[in-house]
């Protein structure tokens, strides 16, 4: 607040902090009602802590970990706005250990979903993303004979259930990363020994629309194990990367010249366990030799077009660029490059590659065979060759087709 304000008797030390102090004497012809006290002048905003914060005190008082009237964020979070690696692979969350039946408090949620002890609070802790927050299309509060939904709404498991999906999106929470939240029931309350209240089934459910799981614990040694489950739960899989080595050739004409070329060979680990196809596809680029180094451009070589910097390998178009339009999380290794330039057997009706092998399959017998037998696009259909069941979808993938999880490929084609 700015402006001009009276106390008698003065103000407490910690808000006169910063401010001019003056009369209280008017200039407008304005009897002056307050002239045996002072006035307190500050221009400007001046912050003083919500009532839901948890803060006490001057903002002074507790400068080591707040930034005005907000909380200063942890730098294993403030640091993944910037650093995308770390991102990728760091979790977090938020362990709420219950001490018994939840017991509702405050003022109820509003007809509107947008007002409430519990609406103020969570708004407050989203911050300039509060704008799109609600109560409404909750995944909690849905149970028909919970006693808010007769007699009042302060339990307000709406919100909270809204207040979790937020905190999962990075789109809708200020932090801009997922955040899951355990829930751990304590006590007789949500051990079994006794049947669960709606509450205490709201709060169980809480925790697994966070997405951290719900834990029961009667002890200290179930707390400690429903950390250690959290804590894997929060464990982030680390992301299949491009990566490869690139090699320049001597040239064919005099041994002790390299060539002008780099040839990137370039392929993707599959590491993710729920990754169920394990095969680690490639492809072939081709790069600038300029300066000792491997360049995208050979007429302006900058750190820019540099392909691998700093020993990461850069999403740069090479040589064999295509005009075709990638999407963002496209895999790097499979842009461009001699991949792009392979015909795909699903456009036409034709043989679009040239596939040569040393055997020939007719009336269910596999032979060898002395000559090259080029393999068509209509293998699956041919009168000779459909019967093939082994090798049929490897051929037709090597052509550029589709090839179905389950099933034979291309039994269809003309």
């Amino acid at each position: 607040m700015g402006g001009w304000q009276s106390a008698i008797g003065g103000l407490p030390l910690n808000l006169k902090n910063g401010l001019t102090e003056d009369s209280c004497g008017t200039n407008n012809n304005v009897e002056t009602q307050y002239s045996a006290t002072k006035c307190y002048y500050k221009t400007g905003d001046y912050f003083t802590p919500s009532s839901y914060s948890g803060i006490t005190g001057s903002p002074k008082s507790v400068s080591s970990v707040l930034n005005d009237m907000f909380y200063i964020q942890p730098e294993s979070l403030s640091v993944q706005a910037t650093d995308s690696a770390k991102k990728e692979c760091s979790g977090q969350g938020i362990y709420f250990l219950t001490d018994g039946q939840p017991e509702p408090a405050g003022v109820g949620v509003g007809q509107d979903n947008k007002s409430g002890s519990a609406y103020e609070m969570m708004t407050s802790a989203l911050g300039a993303k509060a704008s799109s927050f609600d109560c409404t299309s909750s995944p909690l509060g849905k149970l028909k004979d919970n006693e808010y939904f007769k007699k009042d709404r302060t339990h307000a498991w709406t919100c909270i259930g809204r207040l979790a999906e937020a905190l999962l999106d990075p789109s809708k929470n200020p932090a801009n990363i997922q955040i899951k939240t355990a829930v751990v029931g304590f006590g007789n309350a949500f051990n079994g020994k006794t049947d669960p209240s709606n509450d205490v089934k709201e709060a169980m459910q809480w925790g697994v629309v966070g997405g951290g799981g719900w834990y029961s614990g009667s002890n200290s040694k179930d707390i400690v194990d429903s950390v250690s489950a959290f804590v894997t739960e929060l464990v982030r899989d680390i992301p299949s990367l491009s990566t490869g080595t690139s090699v320049i050739p001597e040239d064919a004409l005099n041994p002790t010249v390299i060539q002008g070329y780099a040839y990137f060979p370039q392929f993707e680990p599959k590491v993710n366990p729920v990754d169920t196809n394990q095969i680690w596809f490639g492809n072939l680029k081709k790069y600038y030799v300029v300066n000792n180094g491997v360049y995208a451009s050979a007429v302006a070589p900058t750190v820019d077009n540099l392909v691998v910097n700093n020993g990461v390998l850069k999403d740069i178009p090479d040589i064999w660029k295509s005009n075709r339009s990638y999407a963002d999380n496209y895999p790097v290794f499979a842009k461009h490059g001699a991949l792009s330039q392979l015909k795909l057997g699903h456009t036409l009706n034709v043989t679009n590659r040239n596939l040569l092998t040393d055997y020939k399959y007719d009336n269910n017998t596999r032979v060898k065979d002395a000559k090259l037998i080029k393999i068509k696009h209509t293998y699956t259909t041919d009168q000779n060759t459909k019967s093939d069941t082994t090798y049929s979808n490897q051929l037709m993938g090597l052509l550029g087709y589709d090839i179905p999880t389950t099933g034979l490929c291309c039994t269809n084609l003309a």
